[in-house]
């Protein structure tokens, strides 16, 4: 898993090194602080609005459901690996510096693990981000009927 940004909007690159947000592709920026996208408080309502928005949605919630099954497998791997370690022995006076050990020897998994937790974080704001957009668009339709003599 790839801790890379796109250096356009700030989001973890996919394993391929694309941004799916804004189809940047390859140029990431590692370890820089990322600037926070915020979208614009209103959408103009429009059929094509309307559809796009539908589409981030989609492609939000499967971007979630991708990074949840990678989560997932992160979380697998690191239990699987740390039962084996801790099967074979490790050494340590103590509990505590036989954790402090284990930890030490399975940080490689533990990073992994952190960026899967952020990519499926990331993936839940989007989804949020999303349905809000949608929303908006949906209450300015409503009030059109509303205006329009549709029922209330």
């Amino acid at each position: 898993m790839s801790g890379d940004e796109c250096r356009t909007c700030g989001r973890l690159l996919d394993d391929f090194g694309q941004c799916w947000a804004c189809d940047a592709s390859g140029e990431a920026q590692a370890g820089k602080a990322k600037e926070e996208v915020v979208p614009f408080p209103l959408v103009t309502l429009t059929t094509e609005n309307l559809q796009d928005a539908t589409v981030e949605l989609i492609r939000a919630t499967n971007e979630l459901e991708r990074s949840a099954r990678v989560l997932a497998e992160v979380r697998f791997e690191l239990d699987t690996e740390e039962a084996t370690l801790i099967a074979s022995g490790i050494e340590g006076k103590n509990e505590a510096e036989r954790k402090a050990n284990l930890r030490l020897k399975l940080a490689d998994r533990y990073a992994e693990l952190h960026g899967a937790e952020l990519g499926a974080a990331q993936a839940r704001r989007d989804v949020e981000v999303a349905h809000i957009q949608l929303d908006g668009l949906r209450y300015q339709l409503r009030l059109l009927e509303v205006r329009q003599g549709g029922r209330a």
